[in-house]
């Protein structure tokens, strides 16, 4: 499998199983875990190869720079920013009642899906080899 399927792989398990959770109106624990489940095999597995993948084919100038920059930038200031948003975001939601796992389920599978847009556009800038 190349990197650019790889890319586009990923999105699409994770909208699946978001897809469900969603039609469903209380999801159950296992479908959840296996969501969790599956999203970390990606984020520890699969997303890391397909970004060496991708890094090979580049010089080591830009290989070197741009691992650097998505790695501080996109990782974990991502990260960072995504926790204290939620940390709010929890707060927030329980002085005002108790939807939050609606709203995550609600929420994910937009997440999902606006990842999926986006791999879209980035996988149609892989080279092929």
């Amino acid at each position: 499998i190349g990197a650019r399927w790889l890319w586009l792989i990923m999105p699409i398990i994770m909208l699946t199983f978001t897809s469900l959770q969603f039609y469903r109106q209380n999801p159950s624990l296992t479908l959840v875990g296996l969501t969790f489940l599956t999203m970390k095999t990606i984020e520890y597995s699969l997303r890391g190869q397909a970004s060496e993948m991708v890094w090979v084919m580049l010089d080591y100038e830009s290989r070197f720079i741009g691992k650097e920059l998505i790695n501080l930038f996109a990782n974990r200031l991502g990260k960072s920013s995504t926790a204290i948003f939620l940390f709010l975001l929890t707060v927030q939601i329980e002085k005002d009642g108790n939807h939050l796992s609606r709203f995550a389920v609600n929420a994910s599978v937009v997440l999902a899906f606006l990842w999926f847009l986006c791999t879209t556009k980035v996988a149609a800038l892989i080279p092929s080899k």
